[in-house]
């Protein structure tokens, strides 16, 4: 093989390992949303990924709440915790498609989320886990109670991923890229407490609705993909 092959060759694969990076690190994020404003401030943002390169898109969710008074219910004799649910829609059995982030205190430095791929039944309200936990990644980033002078604060965020489509598509929501529509996606906020018995005790839930344009999302990373494979083309056909 000449040594102009040779570097052609090698230049080649470079471009190829180039545009697998790049392509794989891809992503579009939508504008924050600010769901609440006051006692707590929920923040809510989505970004669409593609790291499977031509495989399905990949819908990250991130949702911070800060600032929340706790002072009438940060009782240490109880098993209390707070929660997250992200309702993606309705199934293919008209039941809610839901992820729950839970947090329960145990008073230790390692408290965290704990996150559960669920069903919430249309005909009484009542959740189950689903039998496949389709989460694809899940984070704690911030946690934890601060004081300040007179009142005591709760702070969480949190950043959820899950692909746009599954094998469980009985049960969860399979979203459609090539469907011109905004997907509506409504965030709750939960806090309460255990009894002796295990039983759950909700001392406060709210519902607010974060809007997420699934296919503006979608095509924006195709062209991206393409773009970076046609000029990758260009500089090893001109080089």
């Amino acid at each position: 093989m000449s040594s102009i092959l040779k570097v052609r060759f090698s230049s080649m694969i470079s471009i190829l390992a180039l545009i697998i990076l790049s392509s794989s690190q891809i992503k579009e994020a939508s504008g924050i949303q600010i769901l609440s404003y006051s006692n707590p401030q929920l923040f809510y943002s989505a970004g669409v990924a593609n790291p499977l390169l031509q495989g399905s898109l990949r819908l990250d969710i991130s949702l911070q709440l800060i600032r929340w008074n706790i002072n009438s219910w940060n009782n240490t004799n109880k098993d209390i915790y707070v929660a997250f649910n992200i309702i993606y829609g309705l199934n293919a059995n008209n039941d809610s498609d839901q992820i729950r982030c839970e947090y329960q205190y145990n008073h230790t430095v390692t408290d965290e989320f704990i996150f559960y791929d669920q069903t919430v039944f249309a005909s009484n309200g009542t959740t189950k886990n689903d039998t496949i936990q389709n989460i694809d990644s899940f984070e704690t980033y911030l946690n934890g109670i601060y004081a300040e002078p007179g009142r005591i604060l709760g702070n969480y965020q949190i950043v959820v991923q899950r692909y746009y489509t599954n094998n469980d598509n009985q049960t969860d929501v399979q979203f459609n890229s090539s469907i011109a529509t905004t997907q509506q996606i409504r965030i709750g906020i939960e806090r309460g407490y255990y009894t002796s018995n295990f039983t759950q005790v909700i001392e406060e839930q709210r519902y607010f609705t974060a809007s997420t344009r699934l296919m503006a999302n979608a095509l924006y990373l195709k062209t991206a993909y393409i773009a970076i494979a046609f000029s990758a083309l260009l500089f090893l056909f001109s080089s």
